[in-house]
């Protein structure tokens, strides 16, 4: 390495070390085409987030590799329009990883050219977007679910399912809690129907596992051994058996500050929750606000519409339903 004043400068070999250094510590995929658009150079972060070594994409064009499901041969024609002419593209890409997965990627292109203006090489980034993805899709069938007022079990069933095709590594529970403040199972698709029966009816309190502290609490309670932590003494027998010996429960709050749930990840391991979890209970929170307090403004109604304020007997309505409920049957060739 020479020195120019206080410049250090590193010579061809060491600069080459640190430049590759630097590209496969990124947090994104990169790849490097020569001038017929054929793969030369992938970096580390590529083959952890698509499976693919270099040997495996060496010599092929990008498109073999990355081509989108959606795309069509006008798209690449304008594609290679944009880049020829100097433009950084930038692209929503669905495609499969090596294993068969289905991923979205957002690409940028960035074309490289030679002193005579020749097309040198091209610069691919890539940025997997795949979880946001699955959010918004989630987000969209949830809003879905709740417009067309599905029954409040089914859309938590399904808050439960799609969360855990996410991350097979856990499992997940949302309970909700009753005006007496006890425990009230509503989805745990993955947990076995003794579980429930034991939580269900179980008083909140301060020592109460992670759901019911978190619910006692009104904040986030993450356990990551529950076979020594005191919060689940009287409980752990119920999990432990599973192969789940750490749970992370947080409070669902409507918006006039009331717990109305709790939603939890029970981990096949001894962890706590990591960033792209918290991102995901956020959003599944909200979720679960929006359906907790849709159902409750439907069954306010109905309470409303069928029985008296004062009393809280049942009006002429309800009545005159529950009549013509009674002629009804009687009049049925099967009564």
């Amino acid at each position: 390495m020479d020195r120019t004043g206080d410049i250090a400068v590193i010579e061809e070999p060491g600069r080459r070390e640190l430049i590759e250094l630097a590209v496969n510590e990124s947090n994104s995929a990169v790849y490097i085409t020569d001038s017929a658009a054929r793969i030369i150079f992938i970096n580390a972060t590529f083959t952890s987030m698509l499976g693919y070594d270099l040997a495996d994409v060496l010599g092929k064009r990008a498109r073999e590799v990355l081509g989108s499901t959606h795309y069509r041969e006008a798209d690449y024609t304008k594609l290679w329009a944009d880049l020829s002419r100097g433009r950084s593209v930038q692209e929503e890409v669905r495609t499969r990883d090596k294993y068969g997965r289905e991923v979205w990627l957002t690409l940028v292109l960035r074309p490289v050219f030679a002193d005579d203006s020749s097309f040198k090489h091209l610069v691919g980034i890539l940025e997997d977007t795949t979880e946001s993805r699955q959010i918004q899709s989630l987000q969209r069938d949830v809003l879905e679910a709740v417009a067309q007022e599905t029954p409040l079990v089914e859309v938590m069933t399904m808050i439960c399912e799609r969360v855990e095709a996410m991350f097979p590594e856990l499992v997940c529970s949302i309970l909700a809690v009753d005006a007496d403040k006890r425990l009230r199972p509503l989805a745990a698709p993955s947990l076995p129907p003794h579980y429930s029966e034991a939580i269900d009816g179980l008083a909140i309190g301060p020592a109460c596992g992670s759901c019911g502290t978190a619910a006692w609490r009104g904040e986030p309670v993450n356990v990551e051994d529950i076979d020594t932590d005191p919060l689940w003494a009287d409980y752990k027998s119920l999990p432990l058996p599973l192969g789940l010996p750490a749970c992370w429960s947080s409070p669902i709050k409507l918006k006039n500050g009331r717990v109305a749930g709790t939603f939890a990840f029970y981990f096949r391991e001894k962890r706590g929750p990591g960033a792209w979890h918290e991102q995901v209970v956020r959003a599944c929170l909200q979720l679960c606000i929006l359906a907790l307090e849709r159902h409750e403004a439907k069954e306010s109604i109905a309470r409303l519409a069928y029985y008296d304020p004062l009393t809280g007997l049942p009006n002429r309505s309800k009545l005159r339903e529950e009549m013509e409920r009674c002629f009804d049957r009687t009049e049925s060739p099967e009564a």
